[in-house]
């Protein structure tokens, strides 16, 4: 969906004239992203603050317009009189016999609300367009070294995307994948979040894995708070260093668990490490890892949990062979497809 596209359906969602199948397009965008849920909230937050004009009245677009503006950000960008004025006689000039038929009472709220509707998008999306949201991602087989605009450091696992939504009032970062995050202190608090958990630090390092509805948090150094989303603050548990939690789902985050966090986070040195992983979490890896495709034949083979540590140089087939002959199992290749099957 492009731009213009976009903007009619938020302009129709807002005004409630939106058809079924018009929303039903609007919400798997919605759906798509955190990034877009975000943005579709900050706009029906502003928009619902607004006093609906009456009927017996005709709006005041100025009024309006600051009223609209009023409510967004104090440190957003707004556009000038002028900007709203130029907007205004962007549109086709209206005659006298248009204004007319504007001044009639059948045809001045409607018109008049439309506008509004519009004007009120026009400078919301402009505003919200200056928070310059950065966008990170990994292909597969690929890692990402990153500096975050305070001068922390993230590191990309393969196939990965994180979102810097906000560096002026609060640091924070939405994360699908994974990433090893070295968080510069003294800056305030940094906030991860992912699909179904937050994680809040002021400054530390940590490795956040957010893939299939589950958020492993594994601390090297420093302090980790982990929430569940759906459950709110009370759910959260401090993670300290050498030590691992997990976020299931709508589940309360586990107790924290003694690991060797440098073992685990080895993956930044290009090792694969797997302690207790089933079957299919360790091929969905390899498939970032490899850039290839791995499917399993047996279902029963898929929860089958395997321990163990490869590294992304050797062959894939290497790999294969040493998962395969612990799970008394073989592979094959078909076309581009890896095969394991019993």
């Amino acid at each position: 969906m492009n731009k213009k596209e976009l903007n009619i359906l938020l302009i129709r969602k807002l005004s409630g004239e939106i058809s079924a199948k018009e929303l039903n397009k609007l919400e798997m965008w919605i759906n798509d992203s955190e990034e877009n849920r975000q943005y579709m909230m900050k706009l029906e937050k502003a928009w619902s603050s607004i006093k609906a004009p009456q009927p017996k009245d005709m709006p005041d677009f100025e009024e309006f317009w600051q009223d609209f503006s009023h409510r967004l950000k104090e440190d957003e960008v707004k556009p000038a009189k002028s900007e709203y004025e130029t907007l205004i006689r962007k549109k086709r000039p209206f005659s006298q016999f248009q204004l007319k038929v504007f001044r009639k009472p059948a045809f001045s709220y409607a018109f008049a609300v439309l506008l509004l509707i519009s004007i009120g998008i026009f400078v919301l999306l402009n505003s919200l367009n200056q928070n310059h949201t950065i966008f990170y991602s990994t292909k597969y087989s690929e890692h990402k070294s990153l500096i975050l605009p305070d001068g922390s450091t993230a590191f990309l696992n393969a196939g990965s995307q994180l979102s810097v939504m906000d560096f002026k009032d609060k640091r924070i970062v939405y994360l699908k994948g994974q990433a090893l995050f070295n968080v510069l202190k003294n800056k305030g608090e940094f906030l991860v979040l992912t699909d179904n958990a937050d994680i809040k630090v002021t400054g530390t390092k940590f490795d956040v894995k957010a893939r299939e509805g589950k958020t492993r948090v594994v601390v090297e150094e420093g302090t980790v708070l982990l929430n569940a989303k759906s459950i709110g603050n009370s759910s959260s548990v401090a993670i300290h260093a050498d030590q691992m939690s997990e976020c299931y789902k709508n589940m309360n985050p586990t107790s924290p668990a003694f690991v060797n966090a440098k073992y685990i986070n080895g993956w930044v040195n290009n090792s694969l490490i797997f302690e207790k992983n089933t079957l299919k979490e360790i091929t969905n890896e390899l498939q970032r890892q490899y850039n290839i495709n791995i499917k399993i034949e047996n279902s029963s083979l898929q929860n089958r949990p395997i321990t163990g540590q490869f590294t992304n140089n050797q062959p894939i087939e290497d790999v294969l062979n040493a998962i395969t002959l612990s799970l008394n199992a073989k592979y094959k290749k078909e076309n581009n497809t890896f095969i394991i099957y019993q």
